[in-house]
């Protein structure tokens, strides 16, 4: 699905495509397999200490030593996915131009930010309200 909607994003012709979705699919399994490794972490959530949701007293509860662990895994996890990427530039670099490769990034990017804000209106409603809250805001049931 993702290689699908990025080789139409790209228009890239049908050789092109054959040899980029090999390519993009590999890159983005190490990618998730990156990101799944911080939610393995025993007794830690990922992205924990950036959460939103996390209100002063949890904060509270780590210590500064729990907190210099999670720091120093997210620069880890950082690290391994920016490795990932150099990695993979080099090998989208042989396919595509420089300027695919960049709406290429900005394509993930996007998604990333479209995901999180869907992520976080769903969060923001209780459960059961998501039908009635459509038909309460629909501006043509007024």
């Amino acid at each position: 699905m993702h290689v699908d909607r990025a080789v139409k994003a790209l228009m890239l012709d049908d050789a092109t495509a054959a040899k980029f979705t090999p390519v993009y699919e590999k890159y983005l399994t190490e990618l998730r397999e990156c990101r799944l490794a911080m939610n393995c972490v025993p007794g830690m959530r990922r992205n924990m200490f950036l959460e939103r949701d996390n209100t002063p007293t949890q904060l509270a509860e780590m210590t500064d030593a729990d907190v210099a662990k999670l720091l120093k895994e997210q620069f880890a996890q950082s690290r391994k996915m920016l490795d990932v990427r150099e990695k993979y530039y080099v090998e989208f670099s042989k396919i595509l131009s420089q300027k695919q490769i960049l709406g290429m990034y900005r394509m993930e990017r996007n998604n990333v930010n479209k995901f999180r804000r869907e992520f976080d209106r769903r969060r923001g409603q209780r459960v059961g309200d998501g039908y009635r809250q459509r038909q309460k805001d629909c501006p043509f049931r007024k």
